[in-house]
């Protein structure tokens, strides 16, 4: 990483702000040539082009971002307004009780290692608190400490540069570990990454005297003048001069640490963002810029909402909070199923796959035969109403309930057993789930399911972050699923190069009872397969396969047919056996092979892959001979063929 990168990473968005920098090619303690002054660095081209080219020289940055004061910008602590970085100089990596955000080695054996901050965590930007906490780090020698004070400013080295102190004969500086740009912590976490305790640094602070008071009611009456100029900002007149990713996060930040509901703050930043939408046909190229952060509101104001918004008294009731060993015992004896040996009942799961696999028809199905009391699979369901969030299928859902119940010769829908929210919901926030609570609970009868479909269009968080993802697991499993003893399904997507685990946060398979991948093997394919990828309690069930079919529903104004599709499951090994009665006697090696053939990929299998399975069933010496009777038998009862393409097997559909 080029020290331009490194510091871009540290510093974030310098929007009338500024950080510092400093490089010299003297000996750092011989102080009549060291140059210590530095400049302002604002993250212009010819700031990074300098910073870059000079691997043999001292580099220093300013552990602060700073803001213009009167007259020129300097490095101080009176133009101090958040701690950028929290690092500790000649510490040992084995004492960290976290993970760094950079580790330098400066000097042999000798470390530097710092925690990035986030710029919007209010505790760095309390000069006073960030002052004593460097105090503390001084006293435990992480750090040295500066006589005049100004430790919160204060040099620490960059990544790329030389140490040209004469014992250390112009080390270079090695870098170990770097993730400047993924791991930021908040000034709370950093610290404990030193082992501080932030609260005990924090009572450590005096009581605010009359003389800090009047300080402060100064410091708010300056952020009213701050976010002034932040609306300013961001509604220029002029669309290529507004900073609309900085000014939205400072702004979605100032409003939910006042209290204001993250719903509120979402539509007033809305409604701003369109007032001042430029012109598509005039200026594209803004449109698509103003568009594109329009878009992030959304997760701007949540992740806001995680760091800032003021604690709210949670309170559990104390009966029944304590449970005896034995009633848990009991409860894990006697776990009930909502589809026996698929869908735990009482339960959180996913069904997730590529755009494009059938997943949502797939869940949909699972849904209506919980609601029609119908077998799924095969398997006994539990019947009971369900609650559908379509929030991603629109108006085509009611399409595809109308095929299903074609498909199935079902009545109308009229026993309130099938019940819809179309309404976009953003469960990832308290006041969207409690109304969806409340709304179930006026249902005359509680679901036994709920499917939110999908995750990525109820959820504003970052899906990588174990917090947001926790978070919102959370408060479907103890606001929807804890209430009514449901089973809360969440449909949701893979990432673009994995499929077989779903996007984002690993938190989603620690939290989830239950997970099934569904795929489809290639594009034209119009059937897919359902796989069980985790079953907390019982075993996994085989691979299912589903045919997906066409079914006119309608006609539109203009006398053309309006379809959807349904999916609909088949049992593979029965469709492989045929009606012949003499399929029914295959032996094990032929199951084997059915088997292979139920998840073959165009239904192709490889020779190779035969021969295989012959190795766990057939003893060495009479192998060759065995796979030459059972070729014939192959060809025969299970009507495979090997086409002219060398060692692979089809199936032959007549």
């Amino acid at each position: 990483m080029l020290n331009s990168e490194f510091l871009t990473a540290v510093y974030g968005d310098l929007v009338e702000q500024y950080g510092w920098i400093c490089s010299f090619r003297a000996d750092p303690n011989d102080l009549k040539n060291a140059s210590w002054a530095g400049s302002a660095f604002t993250g212009h081209g010819n700031q990074c082009r300098l910073i870059d080219a000079r691997p043999d020289d001292n580099n220093f940055f300013c552990v602060a971002v700073m803001k213009p004061g009167v007259g020129k910008r300097k490095r101080s602590k009176e133009n101090f307004l958040r701690l950028a970085a929290l690092v500790a100089d000649d510490i040992r990596p084995e004492d960290m009780i976290s993970l760094p955000s950079y580790e330098f080695e400066t000097s042999p054996g000798n470390y530097q290692i710092g925690m990035i901050l986030d710029p919007l965590d209010h505790d760095c930007a309390d000069a006073v608190l960030v002052d004593r906490l460097m105090q503390v780090m001084a006293e435990n020698k992480m750090c040295k400490a500066d006589a005049s004070g100004n430790n919160i400013v204060r040099y620490v080295r960059l990544p790329n540069g030389t140490n040209t102190k004469a014992k250390h004969n112009n080390f270079k500086t090695v870098v170990r570990t770097i993730d400047a740009e993924e791991l930021v912590y908040n000034l709370a976490d950093a610290a404990a990454a030193f082992g501080i305790n932030l609260d005990a640094v924090k009572r450590e602070l005096p009581e605010l005297s009359l003389e800090k008071r009047v300080h402060e009611d100064k410091i708010r009456e300056s952020s009213v003048l701050e976010s002034a100029k932040i609306y300013s900002s961001l509604m220029n007149p002029i669309p290529a001069q507004r900073d609309y990713h900085q000014n939205l996060l400072q702004l979605s930040a100032s409003l939910v640490a006042s209290g204001m509901n993250t719903g509120a703050v979402v539509n007033h930043l809305r409604g701003m963002m369109l007032s001042i939408q430029p012109d598509p046909d005039l200026e594209p190229d803004e449109y698509a810029r103003h568009d594109a952060r329009m878009a992030e509101i959304v997760r701007m104001t949540m992740g806001a909402a995680q760091k800032f918004a003021p604690l709210t008294d949670v309170r559990h009731d104390p009966i029944g909070l304590i449970r005896s060993a034995s009633d848990i015992h009991a409860a894990a004896k006697n776990a009930n199923w909502l589809v026996k040996g698929l869908i735990p009942a009482d339960a959180m799961g996913m069904i997730f796959g590529a755009s494009g696999t059938f997943k949502s028809f797939v869940a949909l199905d699972l849904l209506m035969h919980i609601a029609y009391a119908e077998r799924w699979l095969g398997r006994k369901t539990v019947n009971g109403p369900i609650v559908y969030l379509a929030a991603e299928g629109g108006a085509g859902v009611a399409r595809r309930l109308d095929a299903w119940r074609r498909e199935h010769g079902t009545d109308d829908f009229n026993d309130r057993r099938v019940n819809l929210v179309a309404t976009p919901m953003l469960l990832s926030q308290e006041d969207e789930v409690d109304a969806l609570r409340d709304a179930i609970a006026l249902m005359p009868e509680k679901p036994m399911a709920v499917v939110i479909d999908t995750m990525s269009q109820t959820f504003s968080g970052d899906e990588n972050s174990s917090t947001d993802v926790a978070h919102y697991l959370r408060l479907l499993n103890a606001r929807i699923r804890a209430i009514f003893g449901c089973t809360v399904i969440i449909v949701h997507h893979t990432g673009h190069n994995v499929t077989e685990r779903p996007r984002g946060s690993s938190a989603l398979t620690a939290n989830l009872d239950f997970m099934y991948s569904v795929a489809r093997p290639s594009k034209g394919a119009m059937f897919c397969q359902m796989e069980c990828i985790k079953q907390k309690d019982g075993d996994k069930p085989p691979l299912a396969s589903f045919k997906l079919d066409r079914h006119v529903v309608d006609l539109d104004e203009d006398g053309d047919e309006v379809s959807s599709l349904v999916a609909t499951f088949y049992d593979e090994m029965e469709n492989l056996r045929g009606d012949n009665p003499e399929n029914l006697k295959l032996n094990t090696f032929e199951m084997a092979i059915l088997e292979l053939f139920t998840v073959a990929p165009e239904g192709v299998v490889p020779e190779t892959e035969m021969r295989e399975v012959l190795k766990t069933m057939v003893p060495t010496a009479g192998r060759n001979n065995y796979w030459r009777r059972m070729k014939e038998k192959m060809e025969g009862r299970l009507k495979l063929i090997r086409p002219h393409s060398v060692g692979n097997w089809i199936r032959h559909h007549e």
